[in-house]
Protein backbone atom coordinates (compact mmCIF):
# COMPACT_ATOMS: atom_id res chain seq x y z
CA UNK A 1 0.00 0.00 0.00
CA UNK A 2 1.18 3.41 -0.40
CA UNK A 3 1.65 6.06 1.95
CA UNK A 4 -1.68 7.63 2.95
CA UNK A 5 -1.07 11.43 1.76
CA UNK A 6 -4.53 12.54 2.52
CA UNK A 7 -5.27 15.84 4.35
CA UNK A 8 -7.55 13.91 6.76
CA UNK A 9 -8.00 10.49 7.90
CA UNK A 10 -10.78 8.59 7.60
CA UNK A 11 -11.76 5.43 10.11
CA UNK A 12 -13.88 2.43 8.33
CA UNK A 13 -16.20 0.54 11.60
CA UNK A 14 -18.88 -1.77 11.22
CA UNK A 15 -22.54 -0.51 10.87
CA UNK A 16 -23.13 -2.78 13.69
CA UNK A 17 -20.17 -1.79 15.60
CA UNK A 18 -20.96 1.91 15.57
CA UNK A 19 -24.16 4.26 16.53
CA UNK A 20 -24.46 5.03 13.19
CA UNK A 21 -28.00 8.29 12.67
CA UNK A 22 -29.63 6.53 9.77
CA UNK A 23 -31.65 9.61 9.83
CA UNK A 24 -28.68 11.41 8.74
CA UNK A 25 -27.83 8.18 6.12
CA UNK A 26 -31.49 8.44 5.16
CA UNK A 27 -31.14 12.54 4.24
CA UNK A 28 -28.08 11.52 2.27
CA UNK A 29 -29.91 9.45 -0.10
CA UNK A 30 -33.08 11.57 -0.18
CA UNK A 31 -30.35 14.62 -1.68
CA UNK A 32 -30.50 13.59 -5.27
CA UNK A 33 -29.09 17.77 -5.63
CA UNK A 34 -26.21 17.23 -3.60
CA UNK A 35 -25.52 13.12 -4.21
CA UNK A 36 -26.25 13.09 -8.47
CA UNK A 37 -24.32 10.14 -8.69
CA UNK A 38 -25.58 8.16 -5.97
CA UNK A 39 -27.34 5.16 -7.56
CA UNK A 40 -29.29 4.56 -4.72
CA UNK A 41 -30.41 8.08 -4.24
CA UNK A 42 -33.23 7.32 -6.94
CA UNK A 43 -35.10 5.17 -4.52
CA UNK A 44 -37.03 6.75 -2.06
CA UNK A 45 -36.84 4.42 1.25
CA UNK A 46 -38.58 4.73 4.37
CA UNK A 47 -36.42 4.54 7.65
CA UNK A 48 -37.33 0.83 8.38
CA UNK A 49 -36.41 0.40 4.62
CA UNK A 50 -33.00 1.56 5.03
CA UNK A 51 -32.41 -0.24 8.82
CA UNK A 52 -33.80 -3.39 7.05
CA UNK A 53 -31.47 -3.01 4.02
CA UNK A 54 -28.75 -2.28 6.22
CA UNK A 55 -29.74 -5.25 8.39
CA UNK A 56 -30.15 -7.47 5.52
CA UNK A 57 -26.07 -6.86 4.42
CA UNK A 58 -24.58 -7.20 7.70
CA UNK A 59 -26.05 -10.48 7.86
CA UNK A 60 -24.67 -11.29 4.41
CA UNK A 61 -21.41 -13.66 4.38
CA UNK A 62 -20.68 -12.16 0.81
CA UNK A 63 -20.86 -8.73 2.15
CA UNK A 64 -18.95 -6.26 4.13
CA UNK A 65 -20.48 -3.03 5.19
CA UNK A 66 -18.78 0.05 7.05
CA UNK A 67 -19.61 3.43 7.99
CA UNK A 68 -16.84 5.85 7.04
CA UNK A 69 -16.03 8.66 10.56
CA UNK A 70 -13.96 11.40 10.41
CA UNK A 71 -10.93 11.97 12.61
CA UNK A 72 -13.41 13.20 15.67
CA UNK A 73 -15.87 10.27 14.96
CA UNK A 74 -18.26 12.31 12.22
CA UNK A 75 -20.76 9.61 10.20
CA UNK A 76 -19.80 10.98 6.77
CA UNK A 77 -20.38 7.95 4.92
CA UNK A 78 -20.49 4.55 3.69
CA UNK A 79 -18.42 2.12 2.08
CA UNK A 80 -19.40 -1.69 1.03
CA UNK A 81 -17.92 -5.16 -0.75
CA UNK A 82 -20.75 -5.95 -2.21
CA UNK A 83 -21.06 -8.86 -3.67
CA UNK A 84 -17.75 -10.79 -2.35
CA UNK A 85 -16.86 -14.07 -4.70
CA UNK A 86 -14.48 -15.45 -1.87
CA UNK A 87 -13.78 -18.56 -4.56
CA UNK A 88 -12.57 -15.86 -7.64
CA UNK A 89 -11.00 -13.55 -5.30
CA UNK A 90 -12.88 -10.74 -5.78
CA UNK A 91 -15.48 -8.18 -5.05
CA UNK A 92 -17.46 -5.15 -5.75
CA UNK A 93 -16.98 -2.00 -4.54
CA UNK A 94 -19.50 0.72 -3.45
CA UNK A 95 -18.05 4.29 -2.21
CA UNK A 96 -20.26 6.60 -0.80
CA UNK A 97 -19.31 9.85 1.03
CA UNK A 98 -22.66 10.97 1.73
CA UNK A 99 -21.57 14.30 3.34
CA UNK A 100 -21.36 16.69 0.62
CA UNK A 101 -19.52 19.08 2.79
CA UNK A 102 -16.59 16.39 3.60
CA UNK A 103 -15.70 15.57 -0.35
CA UNK A 104 -12.39 16.63 -1.49
CA UNK A 105 -10.56 16.70 2.00
CA UNK A 106 -8.86 13.05 1.73
CA UNK A 107 -11.51 10.53 2.98
CA UNK A 108 -11.92 8.68 0.04
CA UNK A 109 -8.44 8.07 -0.30
CA UNK A 110 -7.92 6.69 2.97
CA UNK A 111 -10.82 4.74 3.48
CA UNK A 112 -10.46 3.14 0.00
CA UNK A 113 -6.62 2.61 0.79
CA UNK A 114 -7.84 0.80 4.23
CA UNK A 115 -10.61 -1.42 2.31
CA UNK A 116 -7.94 -2.42 -0.36
CA UNK A 117 -5.87 -3.77 2.46
CA UNK A 118 -8.40 -5.56 4.40
CA UNK A 119 -9.62 -7.27 1.05
CA UNK A 120 -6.10 -8.86 0.34
CA UNK A 121 -4.53 -9.26 4.06
CA UNK A 122 -7.88 -10.49 5.46
CA UNK A 123 -10.38 -11.60 3.09
CA UNK A 124 -7.35 -12.65 0.40
CA UNK A 125 -9.03 -10.97 -2.72
CA UNK A 126 -6.90 -10.81 -5.83
CA UNK A 127 -9.32 -8.03 -7.23
CA UNK A 128 -11.63 -5.18 -6.36
CA UNK A 129 -14.53 -3.50 -9.29
CA UNK A 130 -16.23 -0.48 -9.21
CA UNK A 131 -18.50 1.33 -11.17
CA UNK A 132 -18.54 5.42 -11.29
CA UNK A 133 -20.53 7.61 -13.57
CA UNK A 134 -18.37 9.36 -15.85
CA UNK A 135 -19.38 13.09 -15.11
CA UNK A 136 -18.28 11.87 -11.67
CA UNK A 137 -14.87 14.00 -12.21
CA UNK A 138 -13.80 13.84 -8.70
CA UNK A 139 -14.55 9.94 -8.23
CA UNK A 140 -12.88 8.64 -11.05
CA UNK A 141 -9.81 10.24 -10.87
CA UNK A 142 -9.45 9.33 -6.98
CA UNK A 143 -10.24 5.85 -8.41
CA UNK A 144 -7.33 6.12 -10.76
CA UNK A 145 -4.80 7.25 -8.64
CA UNK A 146 -6.03 4.76 -6.36
CA UNK A 147 -4.86 2.59 -9.19
CA UNK A 148 -8.06 1.54 -10.85
CA UNK A 149 -8.43 1.04 -14.46
CA UNK A 150 -11.23 1.61 -16.37
CA UNK A 151 -12.06 -2.42 -18.25
CA UNK A 152 -15.55 -1.08 -19.59
CA UNK A 153 -17.45 1.88 -20.73
CA UNK A 154 -20.83 2.56 -21.95
CA UNK A 155 -22.48 5.85 -22.75
CA UNK A 156 -22.96 6.85 -18.47
CA UNK A 157 -20.46 5.04 -16.78
CA UNK A 158 -17.53 3.22 -16.28
CA UNK A 159 -16.40 -0.28 -14.87
CA UNK A 160 -13.16 -0.36 -12.92
CA UNK A 161 -10.85 -2.96 -11.59
CA UNK A 162 -7.79 -2.96 -9.17
CA UNK A 163 -5.52 -5.40 -8.62
CA UNK A 164 -4.78 -5.96 -5.27
CA UNK A 165 -1.18 -8.44 -6.18
CA UNK A 166 0.67 -7.91 -8.33
CA UNK A 167 0.69 -10.33 -12.07
CA UNK A 168 3.87 -12.07 -10.50
CA UNK A 169 1.90 -13.39 -7.38
CA UNK A 170 -1.09 -14.52 -9.88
Amino acid sequence: MGENTSKFSATVKSLEDTKVDFNTYLKWLRDVENNPFIESARVDYSLTELMDYVRSKLNNPEVRFWGIFTELDEFIGTIKLDPIDFNQGKAWLGVMIGDSAQRGKGYGQSVLQQVAEYSLVTLKLKELFLGVHKDNLPALNLYLKQGFEVIEANDFSFVMKKNLISPTEL
